[in-house]
C-alpha cells in the first residue's frame, strides 16, 4: 500500500496512521489544504484508490468540493470528481424541495414534523448542500399521528414498497423499529422514512422521544422543526457507532457530519453530556467523538471526559477507527453467525435478485450467488484470520461497554 502518513490526534499524543489514499479525504472532511505537514502528494495509483474510498465513505462531492479548491488532483481525477458533485447537487436540490413538499403536507394535516440526518444537517451545518450525499428523507413525527402521517404524504405520490418479510409490515416496525416502512415517490428517485423515534431498541429504552420535541427549533420556512444543535450532534454521534457494527461503509462521511456540526452550532457541551447520560448511550456517543478527535477532528477534551467509562481503554477506541473506518481493502462483514449462514428472504431479495414471491428454487440460487459474491471477503478472511478476530472482540468489547454503562442509575 505504500507509505503511510500520521496526524495527530486533538489535545492527545495517539497518531493515526493513514494509508496514502486516506490523507486527501481527511484533509477534505478537516478543511485543510491537500498535502499539508510532511504528506507526499499522491501518485495515480494512489489517486485511483482515494477515489474508490470516498465512493465507500460517500465523500465524492465533499472531496470535488476540496480538491477544486486547494489543488493537487490530476484533470482525470478532477473530472470524474466533478461529474458526482453535479450529479449530488442534482438529487440534493430534488430531495430538498421533496422535503418542503412533504413538511408543508404535514404542517396542512395539522401534524408536527422534525427533519433528521441528512435533511437536517445540509439545513443547519452544510453551506454547499452539494457536498453532503442523501440517500433518504428522514422526518421525525409524533408516534400517534403516523397512519395520518402516511396519509398525507401518500397524497404526495409516495407509497410503500411491497413487504419482503414479517419485519418489513407497519405493525412490526412500529414495535421494533424507529421508522415506518418507506414511502418510495412514484419517479422512483426519492424515499421517505417517517420517524417516531430515532433509537432503535436497547437506545430507546431509557429516554422519552418527547424530550427532543422540547429541544428542538424552529427549521427554516417554519413548516417543520430541526433538532437542538445538541441533538443533531448525539444522534449523528450514536448513528456512527451503530452503523459501525460490522462495516466502515460511510463511516467517514459520518465523521463529517461530526466535523460540521462541532464547527458551526454553538454546542453545550454540558448539556451534551446530562442528556446523554440520562439516555444511557454514554459508549455511543463517546466512541463517536472519540473516534473524530483521534482523526483530528477539534473535539475538545472536556467533552469526552464527562461521557468516558471508567473502564474504557484507549486501544479499543483506537482499534475501531483501525478496523471499521480506515481500514483498506475487502472485509468479511461481522455480523451474526446466523445472518451469514441462513439470510433473510429480504437479504437475497433487496442485494442478489431474487423475486419477492420467489419459491424455494429462486431462493436457493440466490443463495449461491451470495456465496460466491462473499468468496473474496472469506478468502481475505482466511489469509489474515487475526483480523477477523480482532473485530470480533471489538465488538464484544463495545458490547461490554454498553452493558456495563445501564446497570447504574440513570444520569450517572
Amino acid at each position: 500500500m505504500g507509505a503511510t502518513a500520521r496526524i495527530r490526534s486533538v489535545g492527545s499524543a495517539a497518531t493515526v496512521r493513514l494509508a496514502p489514499e486516506y490523507t486527501v479525504l481527511l484533509d477534505a472532511v478537516r478543511g485543510i489544504p491537500s498535502g499539508s505537514g510532511d504528506r507526499r502528494p499522491l501518485d495515480g495509483g494512489q489517486w485511483r484508490l482515494a477515489v474508490e474510498a470516498a465512493a465507500w465513505h460517500r465523500l465524492e462531492p465533499l472531496v470535488y468540493a476540496h480538491v477544486a479548491e486547494h489543488g493537487g488532483a490530476p484533470a482525470e481525477v478532477l473530472a470524474g470528481l466533478e461529474e458526482s458533485y453535479v450529479a449530488n447537487a442534482a438529487r440534493n436540490l430534488h430531495i430538498r424541495a421533496s422535503v418542503e413538499r412533504i413538511c408543508d403536507a404535514l404542517a396542512a394535516a395539522g401534524i408536527p414534523a422534525m427533519t433528521l440526518k441528512g435533511a437536517a444537517l445540509i439545513e443547519a451545518v452544510y453551506p454547499d448542500p452539494a457536498v453532503r450525499e442523501m440517500r433518504d428523507i428522514d422526518v421525525l413525527v409524533p408516534a400517534e399521528t403516523l397512519d395520518g402521517a402516511n396519509t398525507a404524504v401518500g397524497r404526495l405520490g409516495f407509497h410503500p414498497a411491497p413487504a419482503l418479510d414479517p419485519r418489513s409490515t407497519s405493525a412490526w416496525m412500529r414495535a421494533n423499529h424507529l421508522h415506518d416502512p418507506a414511502l418510495v415517490a412514484d419517479d422512483g428517485v426519492t424515499a421517505v422514512e417517517l420517524h417516531h423515534h430515532i433509537g432503535i431498541g436497547a437506545e430507546r429504552a431509557y429516554f422519552d422521544v418527547s424530550d427532543i420535541w422540547d429541544r428542538a427549533r424552529p427549521g427554516r420556512g417554519r413548516a417543520h422543526l430541526l433538532p437542538s444543535a445538541e441533538d443533531l450532534l448525539i444522534h449523528a454521534c450514536f448513528h456512527f457507532t451503530r452503523n459501525r457494527s460490522g462495516s466502515q461503509h460511510g463511516a467517514l462521511g459520518q465523521i463529517c457530519d461530526i466535523a460540521r456540526i462541532v464547527e458551526r452550532e454553538r454546542i453545550d457541551w454540558d448539556a451534551v453530556a446530562s442528556i446523554v447520560r440520562g439516555y444511557r448511550l454514554q459508549t455511543r456517543v463517546f466512541l463517536a467523538l472519540f473516534a473524530a478527535r483521534e482523526l483530528g477532528i477539534p473535539i475538545p477534551e472536556a467533552a469526552t471526559g464527562g461521557l468516558r467509562h471508567p473502564g474504557f481503554d484507549p486501544r479499543v477506541g483506537r482499534r475501531l477507527v483501525e478496523l471499521r473506518v480506515l481500514r483498506t481493502g475487502r472485509q468479511f462483514p461481522v455480523r451474526r453467525l446466523g445472518w451469514l449462514v441462513a439470510p433473510p428472504r429480504s437479504t437475497l431479495v433487496n442485494g442478489w435478485d431474487a423475486r419477492p414471491e420467489a419459491g424455494a428454487l429462486e431462493l436457493a440460487r440466490a443463495y449461491v450467488r451470495r456465496a460466491r459474491g462473499q468468496l473474496p471477503q472469506v478468502r481475505a478472511a482466511v489469509r489474515k484470520p487475526g483480523s477477523l478476530v480482532a473485530d470480533y472482540l471489538l465488538d464484544g468489547q463495545i458490547r461490554a461497554l454498553e452493558a456495563a454503562e445501564r446497570v447504574g442509575p440513570a444520569g450517572s
